[in-house]
């Protein structure tokens, strides 16, 4: 079996930016990726995360188009390494955590349409109080039905 690189062909026209030489650690920790079906239509969508923003490719029956900026994602700037993805509010719609080098940002789906900061009113800290969030995930932790947070930050010592 071998695997051929279709990304451009279906519409994935993305380039990862170049990173600088020799790697600092911060570089070499990488970056991260989501399948999500973000608007409920039954096709995976993909979330690329990278530094200064993050790009949403919309499935569209196997073809993508980039759909960032009409999501709302080109204003969230910042260092990302990281993305989690659940429906945190419980309506039916699934939202976007992304983690990064001194930042954060839970995006709550609105419909499908676009994305809404939420991280103040959820009580959570735009900078992620100066850390370096490395992973992120939602679950149950609590067996009460309701998704929980689980953020991972990274220290150098």
């Amino acid at each position: 079996m071998r695997f051929v690189d279709v990304a451009k062909s279906v519409g994935l026209d993305y380039r990862w930016p170049k990173q600088p030489r020799p790697l600092r650690s911060l570089e070499a920790f990488g970056v991260g990726c989501a399948f999500l079906d973000y608007d409920n239509d039954g096709w995976q969508d993909i979330l690329l995360v990278n530094k200064p923003t993050v790009a949403v490719f919309h499935n569209q029956r196997g073809r993508f188009a980039n759909v960032t900026k009409p999501l709302g994602f080109e204003r969230f700037k910042g260092d990302w390494k990281g993305v989690a993805v659940g429906d945190y509010d419980g309506d039916g719609w699934l939202d976007v955590l992304l983690t990064g080098y001194r930042c954060l940002a839970l995006l709550r789906n609105d419909g499908g349409r676009k994305f809404i900061d939420a991280t103040r009113a959820a009580g959570l800290s735009s900078t992620n109080r100066n850390h370096w969030g490395s992973s992120a995930g939602f679950m149950d932790l609590d067996a009460n039905g309701t998704l929980d947070l689980v953020l991972l930050n990274f220290e150098i010592e």
